[in-house]
């Protein structure tokens, strides 16, 4: 095995995908939130 670490497809690395996914999920819980306010 080498020591080499694995690199992330895409992004240059892991913290990118972190990022995506966090910015991801907090674009849905605002729009869960102003569906839910809208039909109230």
């Amino acid at each position: 095995m080498s020591d080499q670490e694995e690199k992330p497809p895409v992004f240059s690395s892991w913290k990118g995908w972190y990022v995506l996914v966090m910015s991801v999920a907090l674009v849905q819980l605002i729009i869960y939130f102003l569906i839910t306010n809208s039909f109230r």
